[in-house]
């Protein structure tokens, strides 16, 4: 076993994708583990502690939602990002996981470039979890990250995602509706790109706010 690898681990029982999803990732360079059912999942999530779970929704003994459950509910899985793999279309798996806590999705079948990108950003995100966490000069703004991440990032999610699926399924949705629902959205995604720039803090300076109060200066 490789040192200072990243560590992904596949739930999927389809062992086709599973094995296309494993030599994509290793080409990549990372470290691949395979699971090919809801309970083999947990074991190896708590044994082998990998960075980022892949995770199909339709696997036999624990389903997808369950194993999503059990790692939210676990402490010490907490920086563990999970990445649902749902199929194209299905609006109400995608809903439940996100409303579970998953951090991202990708749509089967995955197309090979979108599946990349999606691991990059979840292991950088995990990697400014850990950075910050571990880190005594920056315990304070590691303190707050961790926060924002669990507090407002995954339902942040969700709303990003129930908008887009609102706007996915307009000819279902009265027109007057959707400058609302687009306008949601847009906001949104503003809270998240200042979520970002929190996480993204080099160090904890401040600027004036209000009277002898200070803010955070975010850099813009």
């Amino acid at each position: 076993m490789s040192e200072g690898k990243d560590k992904i681990l596949v739930v999927e029982d389809s062992k086709t994708q599973a094995l296309r999803a494993k030599l994509l990732l290793e080409g990549e360079g990372y470290e691949v583990e395979v699971a090919g059912d809801g309970e083999e999942a947990i074991e190896k999530v708590l044994k082998w502690r990998p960075d980022v779970v892949l995770l199909d929704i339709n696997i036999p003994k624990k389903d997808g939602f369950e194993v999503l459950r059990e790692i939210r509910s676990r402490e010490e899985l907490a920086n563990l990002q999970v990445i649902m793999l749902t199929q194209y279309g299905d609006v109400e798996s995608l809903s439940k996981a996100l409303e579970l806590g998953a951090d991202d999705y990708i749509s089967k079948p995955f197309n090979e470039k979108e599946l990349s990108a999606r691991i990059k950003a979840a292991l950088r995100f995990k990697k400014l979890q850990d950075k910050l966490i571990e880190s005594e000069r920056l315990a304070a703004i590691g303190a707050l990250v961790v926060t924002i991440s669990h507090e407002i990032n995954n339902p942040l999610t969700g709303i990003i995602g129930h908008c887009q699926i609102m706007l996915m399924n307009r000819d279902k949705i009265p027109e007057e509706f959707i400058p609302r629902i687009e306008s949601v959205l847009r906001l949104a995604e503003r809270i998240a790109g200042i979520v970002s720039k929190i996480s993204n803090l080099k160090k904890a300076s401040t600027k004036p706010y209000l009277g002898e109060v200070e803010m955070l200066d975010l850099g813009g």
